[in-house]
């Protein structure tokens, strides 16, 4: 059996919030990602369980070390580097049990728990952009397999709702930049 010392997961943000963090440079937004990562991790800690070997089940730890590194670009296609936030994480092939014995991580956990940790990011995300007066909308989305499921994606508007309190021309002003900040952007 092959030895692993690590897995990577990755949370990515949809197109919309990527475009309104990084080409519109909203740090907020950019915040409400890592913020949103953040509690997606310690959600699924709890799950962490340890290889205990043998025919033993695994001991259920919640433990694990973990690193995190945020990229704001997808791999370069025909030259082009198109704006995506993303942040991967690094689970290190490590845990300790209640005796404080380091153990390798039992990994059908983490298997399991992948859609969980991809819920929890998407909702939070939605939760912490709707609280800043962004518009959330959700969307149908197709797998790769063509089967249709009604999983929510978010898209976020280009302008904060109504109620935000920011005059219409103003939304405007702020969506002109930001569209002439992104052409720059794109083009260079």
């Amino acid at each position: 059996m092959e030895h692993r010392a690590a897995w990577d997961a990755t949370f990515s943000a949809p197109k919309s919030v990527s475009l309104t963090a990084l080409v519109g440079r909203d740090e907020a937004v950019r915040q409400a990602h890592r913020d949103s990562v953040n509690v997606a991790l310690n959600e699924t800690e709890r799950f962490v369980q340890a290889r205990m070997g043998g025919n033993r089940l695994p001991e259920t730890t919640g433990k694990w070390i973990a690193t995190s590194f945020e990229h704001d670009s997808a791999r370069p296609v025909n030259g082009y580097a198109a704006p995506q936030l993303h942040t991967h994480v690094v689970f290190f092939n490590l845990t300790e049990t209640k005796n404080g014995e380091a153990r390798a991580l039992q990994p059908h956990e983490l298997y399991r728990s992948q859609q969980y940790a991809t819920a929890i990011y998407r909702s939070e995300l939605a939760l912490r952009l709707k609280g800043q007066g962004y518009e959330i909308e959700r969307g149908k989305v197709v797998s790769r397999r063509s089967l249709a499921t009604h999983a929510s994606t978010l898209t976020l508007r280009a302008q904060k709702s109504a109620n935000s309190g920011l005059p219409r021309t103003a939304g405007r002003e702020r969506r002109r930049r930001s569209a002439d900040r992104g052409t720059s952007d794109t083009r260079r």
